[in-house]
């Protein structure tokens, strides 16, 4: 999701449920908004973000959901992963 979004490991770990918006029974985009240690993205400004089709794949059917979506991941796990 971080590659085909262009989303930081805060951002992602950050990344709710309500932030992802759908249209036709399929995630279309990602609102960023919140990410970084004070909660918000690193130039502080608000971004939409398209939904690639191979993430909407993973996503699935737009359900009513809450919390965060990579749920149980920390920032410090994610990023020792990717490095």
């Amino acid at each position: 999701m971080m590659a085909y979004a262009g989303l930081r490991v805060g951002e992602a770990v950050q990344l709710q449920w309500d932030d992802l918006h759908s249209k036709d029974d399929r995630y279309t985009m990602i609102h960023v908004r919140r990410g970084g240690s004070r909660g918000t993205t690193k130039d502080k400004d608000e971004r939409f973000v398209p939904v690639h089709p191979k993430v909407a794949l993973l996503l699935g059917t737009p359900k009513k959901r809450s919390g965060r979506v990579l749920s149980g991941v920390s920032e410090r796990a994610l990023l020792r992963r990717v490095k």
